[in-house]
């Protein structure tokens, strides 16, 4: 039944994006594209009007504003007469572009690795529960305690779970509480990834790729290691990239083609990459800048009539930013007061907002490896990318672009920006350069999973080099690019973790034993949560991975318990009526339960943590 009703929900807002999409007569390419960005706006929107507006996050309301929305673009869509087929010629245009793909074996074969990598992280996805750490520690533990209370609140689990934009974890939620389980949530930034390889093909177009070489720059961007391992987490960062590329499509058509619809779907799409994460400020400044070049360009084209025209186009493509992206900053700052909190924000020494230090000291300089400490951020880059060894994993610190990346993709982007400078092709130069740029300035940039946005100029740039080449010298060119694109996929088949053994394992396994503590990377001081039975209630004092403590299917009530005397830990245990606690053996919690006066005896040990169980537990109905 849930299955049935995450499809019904799920097609309803296609339904809904396509009557909007539909009077736009866009190209096949476009339409797609424009269709996800719709699609995602709508689940986001929904979500947040069910979960932050309404503080009702529950199915029915859910399944009510979205069904309400597609009635009403329906009703609108029927007064203007736009319900109607889809024109034979776009059809047959289809058909040609398939017919030319078919005749290139190098597009052809890489369009088969994308769809064998497709079905086998679909398959690994639906096998394997999540198992990446960030997602275990918040981005996780924010969708299941937002399911839990009913609305998208503030959570104790995790201070990132507050802080961080929260767009991805949106789509996370859909996914989650259509089939109240996650099955599938480490798959959502599959989706993510194949939309964004459509936005690296359709900006091959504005390269003047032919099609197979379009199909080539989006296979090679999404067989990229890091986006392949990254698909099955519930990671951001492909997810982030993605969106980024998709608005960065739409903003860069507006700048050459002034179309309301292009500027709709750029503040869109960038109000929606702005909600996944605060580095996309960098991203959002740079569709920015082609917004107004396509406005300098209207307005040239009106010799300069009704300049209040072109503010109020300004304004609405920074409304549907704000729209778009602006809810998680702002609730950051009413209960944080700092949008950006734990960092501070300065401007020229002067502090902004107060934090708790900066993103190098915080996040940047723990997580740099020792042997890039102190060397220029050129250096940097350069030992990263050439870390090619697999196997590659989800948080790889060095490397992740993988061999096709150093050795073609890279040298071909040099070459092609190269080569437009020296000939002037503006139009290669504003597509190429804002990539170079956002690159250089985006910090941590040798971290491969920060800067996957800057593959897809590579994965252009290589068939653009191909298709200028003598036959002589692109053959060869090809040949070397599916050599190494397979080297990287044996790389990243096993993920690491998915070994054939923990494959047979895992198959052999019925369903509801398919579980973390089967796979167990990490955390065996939680395997015993999948011996407690359904709707216990369980408190905790420490933990880095408070999401398993939900179990299969979200099954378990999960709270946070910060003792600070004896009596008022044991009215917090009555208060709570509280099943299990997992603790420190050193804890004071730990000493005080030993006393017994609650009932609660060991239960499981493991390392430096203990769980205490209620022996005499009986349950008091709370919810």
């Amino acid at each position: 039944m849930s299955w049935f009703i995450f499809i019904a929900a799920t097609l309803l807002v296609l339904a809904s994006a396509f009557l909007i999409n539909k009077p736009w007569s866009l190209p096949t390419g476009e339409g797609l594209l424009s269709l996800f960005v719709l699609m995602t706006a709508q689940i986001i929107f929904s979500l947040l009007l069910a979960g932050a507006v309404l503080q009702r996050l529950t199915i029915p309301v859910v399944l009510l504003i979205n069904a309400l929305f597609f009635f009403i673009v329906l009703l609108v869509r029927l007064r203007q007469g736009h319900i109607r087929r889809a024109s034979p010629c776009c059809s047959i245009k289809v058909k040609e572009k398939i017919k030319e793909i078919r005749g290139n074996f190098w597009a052809l074969a890489l369009l088969f690795l994308v769809t064998g990598e497709t079905g086998w992280l679909t398959f690994l996805g639906y096998l394997f529960p999540p198992y990446d750490w960030d997602g275990l520690a918040y981005h996780l533990t924010a969708v299941a305690a937002w399911i839990e209370a009913a609305k998208i609140t503030l959570t104790p689990h995790s201070l990132w779970a507050n802080v961080y934009p929260l767009n991805t974890e949106l789509i996370f939620t859909w996914n989650m509480l259509f089939l109240g389980s996650d099955i599938i949530v480490d798959l959502t930034q599959l989706g993510f990834a194949l939309a964004g390889a459509g936005a690296v093909a359709a900006l091959g177009n504005l390269a003047s790729l032919k099609t197979p070489g379009k199909v080539v720059a989006g296979s090679l961007f999404f067989l990229t290691p890091i986006i392949l391992i990254q698909s099955k987490t519930a990671y951001v960062d492909v997810a982030l990239a993605s969106m980024f590329l998709i608005s960065f499509y739409f903003s860069y058509r507006y700048a050459q083609d002034p179309r309301n619809v292009y500027l709709w779907l750029a503040g869109l799409g960038s109000g929606i990459t702005l909600g996944m994460k605060s580095s996309a400020a960098l991203y959002v400044t740079v569709n920015t800048l082609f917004i107004l070049r396509g406005l300098g360009k209207c307005y040239r084209q009106r010799a300069g009539k009704e300049s209040l025209f072109y503010l109020k186009r300004l304004g609405l493509f920074l409304f549907l930013v704000s729209l778009g992206g602006s809810f998680w900053y702002l609730r950051t700052w009413y209960y944080y007061g700092n949008p950006f909190y734990p960092f501070t924000v300065e401007i020229f020494g002067y502090t902004l907002f107060p934090g708790s230090g900066q993103v190098e000291s915080l996040i940047m300089q723990p997580n740099t490896p020792r042997e890039l400490r102190n060397l220029p951020w050129y250096q940097q880059v350069w030992i990263s990318w050439q870390e090619t060894n697999a196997p590659y994993v989800y948080d790889q610190l060095l490397g992740g672009f993988g061999p096709q990346w150093l050795y073609l993709e890279f040298p071909s982007l040099v070459i092609i920006t190269l080569k437009a400078l020296f000939q002037r092709s503006w139009r290669l130069l504003s597509l190429f350069i804002p990539f170079w740029v956002l690159f250089v300035l985006h910090p941590a940039n040798w971290w491969s999973r920060y800067t996957i946005f800057f593959v897809a100029a590579g994965a252009l740039a290589l068939p653009l080099l191909e298709q200028e080449l003598p036959s002589w010298l692109a053959q060869p060119l090809r040949v070397a690019t599916l050599s190494l694109v397979l080297v990287s996929l044996a790389g990243s088949f096993t993920h690491t973790y998915f070994s054939p053994q923990v494959v047979s394992r895992f198959l052999a396994l019925p369903p509801e034993k398919r579980t973390f503590a089967e796979l167990r990377p990490w955390g065996d001081e939680l395997a015993w949560v999948d011996e407690v039975p359904p709707g216990s209630r369980i408190g905790y004092t420490k933990t880095s991975f408070p999401y398993l403590l939900y179990g299969h299917h979200l099954r378990n009530r999960v709270f946070r318990i910060t003792p600070s005397s004896r009596k008022t830990f044991y009215q917090e245990i009555l208060n709570l009526d509280l099943q299990y606690i997992f603790t420190t053996k050193d804890s004071p919690a730990a000493h005080w339960l030993k006393q017994g006066s609650l009932g609660f005896h060991p239960y499981f040990r493991y390392g430096d943590y203990i769980v205490f169980r209620r022996m005499n537990w009986e349950g008091k109905g709370k919810p």
